[in-house]
């Protein structure tokens, strides 16, 4: 792939597709290094990302509402996928190697799917549905799951210590989407950290990708 395609596709997530070529062809024209290329390629979208996110907050309202439902019914699928992977594996190693799955192998596989897989499968949502405000869209979703986290873990936390016989909330659809648990409140920061680090990169690289492939395919059309 030419630098120039992933780049477009980058900036496409922050502008319409007209005005990132035109960015894209500008830093090429400059002759600058690799370096500073994708340093200005990065600083440029993630600069009109937060101007997005303080210039239309209403329509970001509406991104995120609707993002949280895809995202929903994208962990669902995840739910769906694991039960129909882990069913034959665990029949090949109980009739083949006469073992049970072991707990990392269960727990990884849970991880890519929540973490991995559901994330990149938004982000080419978001690109297809709003195109230009898919990084802002990404980042105003990524800080509602980091402040919803927090809060509910400080809740729980303060109600635990207030009286309340082990406050907790659990949401469990074959996989474990929520534990919110009081007495591990750091599980519940190191879920918000997470959400602050590689969701957005997850979801961002989902929507690239769907960026950089609907343009070859509109190219070779």
């Amino acid at each position: 792939m030419r630098r120039a395609d992933l780049a477009e596709a980058i900036l496409s997530l922050t502008a319409p597709r007209e005005r990132a070529a035109s960015i894209a062809g500008d830093f090429l024209e400059d002759d600058l290094g690799a370096f500073r290329f994708w340093f200005l390629v990065a600083r440029t979208s993630t600069a009109q990302a937060w101007r997005q996110l303080g210039a239309a907050p209403k329509a970001l309202v509406r991104i995120v509402k609707r993002g949280m439902i895809a995202e929903f019914g994208y962990l669902l699928a995840a739910c769906i996928l694991y039960a129909f992977l882990l069913v034959p594996l665990l029949s090949v190693l109980h009739d083949v190697f006469h073992t049970d799955l072991p707990d990392w192998g269960e727990a990884s596989l849970q991880w890519s799917l929540l973490n991995l897989l559901a994330p990149f499968w938004l982000g080419r949502w978001m690109a297809r549905r709003y195109g230009g405000h898919a990084a802002s869209g990404t980042l105003a979703l990524a800080f509602l799951h980091v402040a919803l986290n927090l809060c509910a873990g400080l809740f729980l936390r303060w109600a635990a210590q207030n009286g309340a016989s082990g406050p907790h909330l659990d949401v469990t659809l074959v996989l474990k989407l929520i534990y919110w648990d009081p007495d591990s409140y750091g599980a519940v920061l190191q879920s918000a950290i997470l959400y602050a680090t590689l969701y957005p990169a997850v979801v961002l690289a989902g929507a690239a990708f769907f960026r950089t492939s609907h343009s070859r395919a509109s190219i070779e059309c």
